[in-house]
């Protein structure tokens, strides 16, 4: 399902929770992803699709109140695992008013800033740090688009969001947005290096 125009076409920064995509990042090139062990979770990257140029990156991902209070935490992180994104830094917490504000501050002015903000503060939120090849724009294909209801069919917005701001899920659109996102919430000594075969030795 993966549309050669792509990466042209993400969501524009006057959408909430949307954000103009790094078209750099965006070239026909190599094919990824692998079948799900796991067939109950779709693959929505197939190994006979086409997808940007791959390079390793690092995205922000944020489960909003409506995904933490509706327990699908676990099918939302199954998703990226088996679409070949490591997790590589985690955390649970009820953020202060002040510190969303600055996380979603180029929405300042906005008519739907306001009822953005106090949505956030429903309830606790699961930060997340995800790294793999082309993870910026893999998960906002896995994500799909900001209203739900527009959302790809088997993205995650399609299957469990609402509307465009209880839509789930929150992920970083470009790699500069990344790595401002990841900083923050998460100190450098809170992300974690590590190989996924490290368990095998002794």
């Amino acid at each position: 399902m993966f549309e050669p125009e792509l990466c042209n076409r993400f969501e524009n920064r006057g959408e909430i929770d949307g954000g103009s995509f790094d078209a750099k990042t965006a070239a026909n090139g190599n094919s990824i992803g692998k079948d799900f062990a796991d067939k109950n979770v779709p693959n929505l990257l197939t190994n006979s699709e086409p997808y940007c140029k791959i390079r390793v990156e690092r995205s922000c991902l944020i489960v909003k109140p409506d995904g933490v209070c509706k327990n699908i935490c676990g099918q939302i992180f199954a998703t990226l695992q088996n679409n070949n994104l490591k997790l590589i830094a985690l955390k649970m917490l009820k953020p202060s008013k002040e510190v969303i504000e600055q996380f979603y501050s180029i929405h300042i002015g906005k008519p739907f800033f306001e009822k953005l903000i106090s949505f956030m503060l429903k309830a606790p939120i699961i930060v997340s740090v995800w790294e793999g090849e082309n993870a910026v724009a893999k998960i906002r294909q896995l994500i799909g688009a900001t209203n739900s209801a527009d959302a790809a069919p088997g993205t995650l917005r399609a299957k469990y969001g609402t509307d465009n701001r209880r839509n789930v899920v929150h992920a970083s659109d470009s790699t500069a947005s990344a790595d401002i996102e990841i900083k923050h919430f998460f100190a450098d000594h809170e992300i974690f290096h590590y190989s996924q075969d490290a368990w095998k030795e002794d």
